[in-house]
């Protein structure tokens, strides 16, 4: 069986994450009794919880109503969340999460600039959805 695309892709920005420093614990492939629309990679990366909803280029807006309501959920939790499409903006946040980091924002810090970054990038946290 070919590996998806959107596999390649999520396969590339584990390594990303991984060799940032970051922590993925395995992949949970869903199955009968999974939860539907948890996100695609989830993650530590500098003490944060982050959580991306892995699309390609061309579909990275059909998140499902199940995707749109946990990343709302880890976002209220005080989650990172984001639509990632391309290793580009990946490596954009973890940038920016360094950055954050290295200025020892906490979490409130973080939100009060997220959304101008996010806004500034032509980011997606998945929230909208």
């Amino acid at each position: 069986m070919a590996e998806q695309p959107e596999g390649r892709l999520q396969r590339r920005l584990q390594k990303l994450v991984e060799a940032r420093g970051g922590y993925l614990p395995k992949k949970n492939h869903g199955n009968m009794i999974t939860v539907k629309g948890l996100s695609d990679l989830s993650f530590t990366f500098k003490g944060w919880s982050v959580y991306w909803e892995v699309k390609l280029p061309e579909t990275k807006n059909n998140v499902s109503v199940a995707q749109g309501i946990h990343m709302r959920l880890a976002r209220k939790a005080g989650g990172i969340t984001a639509i990632i499409s391309t290793l580009e903006q990946a490596a954009i946040i973890l940038d920016w999460l360094e950055q954050c980091y290295d200025k020892e924002y906490n979490i409130q810090q973080i939100f009060n600039d997220a959304d101008e970054f996010y806004r500034r990038n032509n980011l997606d946290d998945g929230t909208k959805y």
